[in-house]
């Protein structure tokens, strides 16, 4: 997708700040951290890759360091949710 479309996907999403989002298979986190860019959402990227991982922690201190954002390493299909009581 190139970055005209992207931005405008981002904007077509209007989620309201504090906003929940789970990306399963996030690669290199760009998604996630836009949306904490544009709307100051918290979320959980999921990627098997440790090398893609690496980039979103990067990624993520260098853009958004105050974010509540987590990446995880790990099969997306094995993923839970983290419980809502916890």
């Amino acid at each position: 997708m190139n970055k005209d479309k992207f931005e405008k996907l981002c904007g077509l999403l209007r989620l309201k700040k504090g906003a929940r989002v789970l990306d399963i298979a996030c690669g290199k986190g760009e998604f996630l951290i836009r949306l904490a860019e544009l709307y100051d959402i918290s979320g959980i990227g999921v990627d098997i890759s440790p090398y893609f991982i690496k980039d979103c922690l990067e990624k993520q201190q260098k853009r958004v360091p105050k974010s509540n954002l987590k990446f995880i390493e790990m099969d997306g299909t094995k993923y839970k949710p983290e419980s809502a009581c916890q």
